[in-house]
């Protein structure tokens, strides 16, 4: 129901002009559909050159910090900031680009400070992030539950990027003065870390 004084039209987003950069990592991806995904600000937008249209997902509390391409294709990981207005939202979210619906959204206990980085495995069943708190806290993910299988201090030092190794699923991260492979027991037990 209208008050008197609103406007009878709502605003709508057409087209973002920005591009987030700074501290963010992994965050512009091509899209099997030819579509280019990158953040700005809250939003995730999803752009097609061919048209010079854009779609936004805007499913985040906080600014969108990293994001991460599904191994098919069929999924993207957005990772945001922390939210000081909404302190228990997720900070991760895995959505479809073609529909801009969330498939799952976690990690608010782990990641209360946001999170750095993220990276999809071979298989695209395990998500790994790298938290933005003091202790870089690197977590791997059953991410269609929200199910943190492992979890580690990362480095005293900041961590920027993470990658899984397409041969034997080796996580390794990368920061200052830092290069660590992390590996789990065969029985799915803790990270463990070596330093490289």
């Amino acid at each position: 129901q209208r008050h008197a004084g609103e406007p009878g039209s709502r605003l709508e987003l057409s087209f973002a002009y920005s591009y987030r950069a700074a501290e963010c990592r992994g965050n512009a991806h091509l899209l099997t559909s030819g579509e280019l995904a990158f953040p700005a600000a809250r939003l995730v937008v999803v752009y097609s050159p061919a048209t010079h249209r854009q779609r936004f997902y805007g499913e985040h509390a906080a600014g969108v910090r990293c994001l991460a391409r599904h191994p098919t294709g069929a999924a993207l990981a957005s990772g945001a900031g922390a939210s000081a207005a909404s302190p228990n939202a997720p900070p991760i979210h895995v959505w479809d680009p073609e529909t801009l619906r969330t498939a799952a959204a976690f990690g608010g206990r782990t990641y209360a400070a946001g999170v750095a980085a993220l990276a999809f495995d071979r298989t695209g069943e395990l998500l790994a992030a790298i938290g933005a708190d003091a202790h870089q806290t690197v977590g791997l993910w059953e991410w269609r539950t929200g199910s943190l299988v492992g979890v580690a201090a990362g480095s005293p030092a900041p961590l920027f990027a993470l990658a899984f190794s397409p041969a034997d699923g080796t996580l390794a991260t990368a920061g200052v003065r830092c290069l660590r492979l992390w590996t789990r027991d065969a029985l799915g037990g803790p990270l463990i870390c070596r330093d490289a």
